[in-house]
């Protein structure tokens, strides 16, 4: 597998002058996120204090559902709810403690529902799903390798999910868990990739520091079982520059990107081309946004169906509802200081299982 990965010379990038747009993501969800879990594919858990313009580095891949869980790697506590173009509901809390503390991550790792929580240092982990508003442990593990900073669900699968594991460090990877369905060495994976997002066009490696990137696709490694996407080839790289620097989320929707910078508010939106399932060979900016077009500080963005993506403010509680539509981010709805519960450290999207109907 090939895998220097660098995105074209359309940059997502702050240099075009944008068109005015009332992207003001100003605020908090209106709902008592009482308690709480939250998500970033990076694992950086962000604190309350001042910190440094990477500190809240994240992640987060295309999701078809609209349940979002929220977790608090310093209390335990979590939350569960929905979110729409009208807003977002909570639908259930969880006290300090009724989760395990101190996860790094807290990711989607199937098509649907199931969320693996990690922890950097020491390998272990747990599974379990979040289904019509309840969240369920199945397994837990002390085996996995250490130092994974990115892990994601990026559309492979065998007769189970393939999430990519992929360390940042030294450029090895990993695909399936508990066994590992194939591992990468080190360097087979270009070192120093901060985000990686998926949707159904491909895989997007983006690096904030150097703005270089990657396009990638899953696929089918052996003729006589297509129907396994067990492996990873690079079909587009891009050198330093090629993307802006300092963006501090990337998140994936069903057919766009959305690039924003925690800092001072920029963004922007592209997309992986072309858009058919698996065959993205490039990337599109569509939209840029000057700094303060959209609010800064937020410290996570997590998207879900139809384009929608959630913003949260993990110290102040704000929040605010949009959607990518049209390939430009438009606000429905946000939440002033204290509409959520402060300190949740991830936050992820799930799908609902599609309803069982009675025999026939």
């Amino acid at each position: 597998m090939e895998t220097t990965f660098v995105v074209e010379n359309t940059r997502a990038c702050r240099h075009e002058k944008p068109r005015k747009t009332s992207v003001r993501v100003l605020a908090a969800l209106c709902c008592l996120v009482m308690s709480t879990l939250a998500n970033t594919q990076t694992g950086r858990s962000p604190r309350l204090a001042p910190l440094g313009r990477h500190a809240y580095d994240a992640s987060a891949s295309s999701c078809n559902g609209n349940s979002i869980l929220f977790y608090n790697a310093d209390t335990g506590e979590g939350a569960i709810g929905k979110v729409s173009a009208d807003g977002f509901r909570t639908t259930k809390t969880y006290p300090p403690g009724a989760f395990a503390k101190a996860w790094t991550h807290a990711v989607r790792v199937d098509a649907l529902n199931s969320i693996l929580f990690y922890k950097q240092s020491t390998g272990d982990a747990a599974v379990g799903n979040l289904m019509n508003g309840e969240f369920k442990t199945n397994q837990t593990y002390n085996n996995f390798a250490r130092g994974w900073t990115n892990i994601l669900y990026a559309g492979l699968h065998g007769p189970g999910s393939l999430p990519l594991f992929y360390n940042g460090a030294n450029g090895t990877g990993a695909l399936g868990f508990s066994p590992s369905e194939r591992e990468y060495p080190k360097g087979a994976f270009a070192s120093g990739w901060t985000h990686i997002v998926w949707n159904d066009s491909g895989i997007l490696f983006y690096n904030t520091y150097d703005g270089s990137g990657a396009v990638a696709v899953p696929f089918a490694s052996k003729p006589q079982s297509p129907h396994i996407v067990d492996d990873i080839k690079t079909t587009k790289t891009f050198p330093a520059g090629a993307f802006s620097t300092d963006w501090t989320h990337v998140v994936a929707t069903g057919s766009s990107v959305l690039f924003y910078n925690y800092a001072d508010g920029a963004g922007a939106v592209g997309r992986l081309t072309p858009s058919s399932v698996g065959g993205a060979n490039g990337f599109v900016t569509d939209k840029t946004y000057a700094p303060k077009q959209f609010a800064p500080h937020w410290t996570h963005a997590v998207g879900a169906a139809e384009g929608l993506i959630l913003f949260y403010n993990s110290s102040s509680g704000e929040g605010a509802v949009g959607q990518i539509a049209g390939n430009q981010f438009v606000t429905s709805k946000v939440y002033p200081k204290d509409a959520f519960a402060h300190g949740f450290t991830h936050l992820v999207c799930a799908e609902d299982p599609p309803p069982t109907g009675p025999p026939h």
